[in-house]
């Protein structure tokens, strides 16, 4: 089971970004301050009349149901995932289409993401360019100032981050799993609403509980990894709703090769 990595990617990509080590985070996945709570009346983990009945997974065996939720989550159209780890934050709507939007973090620093198909546009807060460039930090926000930078295609420094945006490989790393992947079933509860079960499972980097949905597709609609070293908590929402992304006007843009030439020539002016 490997669907802490995501979020491990996440603490990786805005120390590398950012260039700052990991910070410690109290904030709860169930409650994200997310940009998106306006959408919550819409979320699909708003329990509706059509899902009432159950899928059956109850009926199957700990391993079936891992295997089953593992499967159905990398069939996702789309998908809303929030979730904490190692001091990282991530909160992100993605589809299969190449439509991404969300935010990522750590402690102090916030980065805002915005992806239609190949174009991938990223804008960072004050603390984000404190820390990615120190004391040439106002200089830089001058440059910048309220526009989005333009990360191109195959661009070595935010290319983890370009791929965090993308559903079919965010999905991949989480559902990889392995021979010494053992689960036993748990109790019958509820995620937001939604009837779900939990699955405990147990792996070479730890334990942890999948919630997976027992109405509608067996989804996972919670993860609570317990690792000793890096405990990570997510939550999955509107499955195969439609992502709708809208590129920044052109005069809201700066290409991010600006800011690389003015580090190459020491100066942020």
């Amino acid at each position: 089971m490997k669907l802490r990595r995501s979020l491990a990617l996440t603490a990786a990509v805005c120390a590398l970004v950012a260039g700052a080590a990991a910070c410690g985070s109290d904030d709860d996945p169930k409650d994200p301050g997310s940009p998106f709570q306006k959408d919550k009346s819409n979320s699909s983990s708003k329990p509706e009349e059509k899902q009432a009945e159950s899928n059956g997974v109850t009926e199957l065996s700990a391993k079936e149901i891992g295997d089953k939720s593992l499967e159905t989550l990398k069939q996702a159209t789309s998908m809303h995932m929030v979730g904490t780890a190692d001091g990282a934050k991530l909160d992100l709507l993605l589809d299969n289409s190449g439509n991404c939007r969300g935010t990522m973090g750590l402690e102090g620093i916030e980065m805002e993401m915005l992806r239609k198909g190949e174009s991938f546009w990223l804008k960072g807060d004050e603390g984000f360019w404190s820390m990615a460039v120190g004391k040439d930090a106002d200089a830089a926000k001058a440059v910048v100032g309220d526009r989005y930078m333009l990360v191109p295609a195959g661009d070595e420094q935010y290319g983890d981050m370009v791929e965090t945006c993308d559903l079919e490989k965010m999905t991949a790393s989480m559902t990889e799993d392995s021979a010494e992947t053992t689960y036993t079933k748990g109790e019958v509860t509820e995620v937001n609403g939604t009837p779900a079960i939990e699955l405990n499972y147990k792996d070479t980097d730890g334990t942890g509980t999948i919630y997976v949905s027992t109405v509608g597709k067996p989804y996972p609609l919670k993860v609570d990894d317990k690792s000793s070293t890096q405990p990570a908590a997510i939550v999955f929402s509107d499955f195969d709703k439609p992502v709708d992304v809208q590129a920044p006007p052109d005069d809201k843009v700066l290409d991010v090769s600006v800011l690389e030439d003015m580090a190459d020539e020491g100066t942020a002016a």
